[in-house]
């Protein structure tokens, strides 16, 4: 058998907050599937076999994080989101009430794909995104910062790296 199994990297969704964040941005370092089944394998001590290939996680940040967040080692995932919070007895549709997220600053210093969308909404705090190697967004690259607050800080946002996007979506407190 190659690899071995984590217990904590046999989902396919993750869900990250700053407790986990090290040890869930290793599972989608050293994911792969090999015959239907996930596999941690390191591969700068061991081959890939070749009916294995790289493991790709949807990575959702815990709604309840407050502060900053910062993820290390990540460096491509199927998705990427951060939500806010749906009020209680709301609706699930258009017209729906979010709770703003807490996260304050994300920090992805080694993001370099995400193979559908990377998302943010409802996350009116965040003044700092740090994604300085992400080259390709396969679908939607959608931040959404509205709040509706006045006097929110606005946030300068840059992808140096980005080459590839299918669609861009910005809105919110955006200076430049």
């Amino acid at each position: 058998m190659y690899g071995y199994s984590a217990p904590y990297c046999q989902s396919s969704s993750l869900t990250v907050n700053s407790a986990n964040a090290v040890t869930l941005a290793g599972c989608t370092e050293l994911g792969y599937r090999c015959n239907d089944k996930v596999v941690q394998i390191n591969s700068t001590n061991e081959a890939i076999p070749a009916n294995c290939t790289h493991y790709l996680y949807n990575v959702t940040v815990d709604r309840d994080i407050k502060g900053p967040l910062g993820i290390p080692g990540m460096t491509e995932v199927s998705d990427f989101n951060i939500n806010g919070t749906l009020a209680t007895g709301s609706a699930k549709e258009f017209n729906a009430v979010f709770y703003s997220s807490n996260i304050t600053s994300l920090d992805l210093p080694d993001l370099e794909n995400v193979t559908s969308s990377f998302r943010i909404d409802h996350a009116s705090l965040l003044t700092s995104l740090n994604v300085p190697k992400l080259k390709d967004v396969g679908e939607t690259l959608h931040i959404d910062l509205s709040s509706g607050r006045p006097g929110e800080s606005a946030i300068n946002l840059s992808f140096p790296s980005l080459s590839h996007a299918h669609d861009i979506w910005l809105g919110g407190n955006i200076d430049a």
